[in-house]
């Protein structure tokens, strides 16, 4: 798995030693300190003590850093600052330096309850074969005529149990967790996808089907739960479905080169099943053509990921810097 060498860490920790944590909070964050800050201060608030939270900084200035200065002599806080871009990377950072064996997720502009590890910890413990939980990601208040805040609303608990249980599972990074073992275990998320990456997005949605193939379960839930800051506009929106639907696509493409039938099969069904499907609605029913970018976008990922490498260990895609070394 990869570990990025170019990374500096900051303990902004009282001198009272910490008490072991059992659950780690891994946030990475660029450039949305007052976000931020609200971020850290609901998670520090929660009810239970012994647990770390890890903020990964790939921000282009100083005031993440700045910010966070009003909680330096909270003895749970680490910050730790990257020079390389990348969610996924971000969050594999911190996954490997976090000291629990559980790990929380969330989104440098999400809010959490106060409850919120000690839910995540009950859930836990009742399931061990649960690798990765999935939970609920609640819009704030917002004006929907100006735009609005992706969430993810759920009714009632989903488990996944075999890889194609995953086209039922559409949890998003916002609000998840993975146990060190199975993230471990899985080659961690794959640099590649992701927000900041070379392939965009999607780096949630593939280490849930990478988790159900090495044989962990996967549970969504709305005990697990968010509020959601993350307004866009529908401008946004739309850059927002071309990078989504593009990462969905690379998600799964590398499964053609990893040559398993489970992940075919699902990138056959999201660009049938969902992105065709659905535009195909709207013309029938005579309504605006709704959801060609979502097409377009999948095949411009599709092809733009088709000729990568593929780690078959993981089904990661191949960095640079992996396959230099593989050429030594």
């Amino acid at each position: 798995m990869e570990q990025s060498p170019d990374f500096q860490e900051q303990l902004l920790l009282s001198k009272i030693p910490a008490l072991k944590p059992v659950v780690s909070v891994v946030v990475a964050t660029r450039n949305r300190s007052e976000l931020l800050s609200k971020t850290v201060a609901s998670i520090l608030a929660n009810s239970l003590e012994n647990f770390e939270l890890l903020i990964v900084d790939q921000s282009t200035d100083e005031l993440s850093r700045e910010s966070l200065q009003q909680f330096s002599q909270d003895r749970r806080l680490r910050y730790i600052h990257s020079d390389r871009a990348g969610l996924s990377r971000s969050r594999n950072l911190g996954i490997g330096l976090a000291q629990a064996p559980l790990i929380a997720i969330t989104d440098d502009d999400c809010v959490v309850p106060p409850e919120w590890l000690s839910e995540l910890i009950h859930i836990c413990n009742r399931y061990p074969s649960v690798g990765l939980v999935f939970g609920q990601v609640l819009a704030i208040t917002h004006d929907t005529t100006q735009g609005f805040v992706p969430d993810h609303v759920l009714k009632e608990e989903f488990w996944g149990r075999r890889p194609l249980d995953k086209i039922k599972i559409r949890g998003i990074g916002a609000c998840m967790a993975v146990r060190k073992e199975a993230w471990r275990q899985i080659g961690g998320f794959d640099v590649l996808l992701g927000a900041g990456s070379l392939l965009r997005s999607c780096e949630d949605g593939d280490i849930a089907l990478r988790m159900l193939l090495a044989g962990w379960q996967v549970l969504v839930t709305p005990a697990f739960s968010v509020s959601h800051a993350g307004f866009r506009t529908y401008r946004e929106g739309r850059l927002l479905t071309k990078r989504d639907w593009y990462g969905i696509a690379a998600a799964y493409t590398k499964y053609i080169r990893g040559r398993n039938l489970s992940g075919i099969i699902i990138l056959l069904y999201e660009f049938f099943g969902v992105a065709v499907f659905q535009f195909l609605i709207h013309v029938f029913l005579w309504r605006r053509p709704f959801g060609l970018l979502r097409i377009t976008s999948f095949v411009q990922g599709f092809f733009a990921s088709l000729k990568l490498p593929v780690d078959r260990r993981y089904y990661t895609y191949k960095t640079s810097e992996q396959i230099e070394q593989a050429a030594k």
